[in-house]
């Protein structure tokens, strides 16, 4: 007998300080996010697993696209950034 995962998924937290102090330590809002393919999706919401999953592949494809793209806008700016200053 073998096990296979089935599922992918995004997981994503966000934290800020609030600027408030609780016991000599900083309090924060958290916000935290699960994005995954449909694997948990049961009953009836398993006719739209087809959705969830072709969603979340545009969604991660989207992503690569925009770290690549981020990168090399943020390298060419940098590198034009530096040849001005001299550095």
């Amino acid at each position: 007998m073998s096990a296979w995962a089935q599922s992918l998924g995004l997981w994503t937290r966000w934290r800020t300080p609030t600027g408030l102090r609780s016991l000599d330590r900083p309090v924060r809002y958290v916000l935290e996010y699960a994005f995954t393919r449909g694997s948990i999706l049961t009953g009836l919401d398993q006719m739209y697993i087809q959705v969830a999953q072709t969603s979340f592949n545009n969604l991660l494809f989207g992503g690569m696209i925009g770290a690549v793209s981020g990168g090399v806008v943020g390298r060419k700016i940098f590198k034009g950034n530096s040849k001005e200053t001299g550095e």
